[in-house]
């Protein structure tokens, strides 16, 4: 999770992680381990990405990856925002 992109709505940054906030990612690791799939999709028709999503408490945690460069990108967002399912996939890194 170290190259992945994180986007948390609810303080509208983007930013890779870095020493300061990947404990924060970490600690969503087993609500990522138990998500579900909900799309796989053509990246830039050479390649695919899979959207995943779980709840923790009261937020939505996405994830999505690339087989581009292993490119990923996680959102926390809370519940009644209501972001579109597959909203990460926008922050991944592009070919």
């Amino acid at each position: 999770m170290e190259g992945c992109t994180y986007v948390d709505s609810t303080k509208n940054i983007t930013n890779y992680l870095d020493p300061i906030n990947y404990n924060k990612i970490k600690k969503h690791a087993d609500c990522i381990n138990d998500s579900k799939l909900i799309s796989v999709n053509n990246y830039y028709e050479k390649y695919n990405v899979a959207v995943f999503q779980c709840r923790n408490n009261n937020l939505i945690i996405e994830y999505s990856w690339t087989d581009f460069e292993n490119s990923c990108s996680i959102m926390e967002v809370k519940e009644d925002l209501k972001i579109s399912p597959g909203y990460t996939v926008k922050h991944l890194n592009s070919p």
